[in-house]
């Protein structure tokens, strides 16, 4: 159980740092740049990504901040967060982190 919960912390840190990189990119970006969220289906539940002008910048299969790769449980539920992250990057809040009080607001099914 802690190992798993380790490789999931290692992974995270790893995804937010190489996202990180890719976004402090969009800080420069002047204008209103185009931002789509794709919804996907993954092999544990849903998922979105996030493209800035195009390019992929967000691959999230599985439900942030939560312990364990577990994909959203519904189509819904992946959108409403996506829809967040997009707020966020719009904002130019980078990296466009969740919270799980975040994922609560938004009714997010975490079991």
């Amino acid at each position: 159980m802690k190992r798993s919960f380790m490789k999931s912390m290692v992974f995270s840190v790893l995804l937010i740092t190489a996202h990180y990189s890719a976004f402090s990119k969009l800080s420069a970006l002047s204008g209103s740049p185009e931002i789509l969220v794709k919804i996907i289906k993954t092999e544990t539940g849903w998922g979105y990504d996030v493209y800035v002008n195009g390019k992929m910048k967000v691959h999230q299969p599985h439900i942030p901040v939560v312990t364990g790769l577990n994909g959203f449980k519904s189509r819904r539920d992946a959108k409403a967060v996506g829809k967040l992250v997009k707020q966020k990057i719009r904002k130019g809040l980078i990296p466009p982190s969740v919270s799980r009080k975040e994922l609560d607001s938004l009714k997010v099914v975490l079991k």
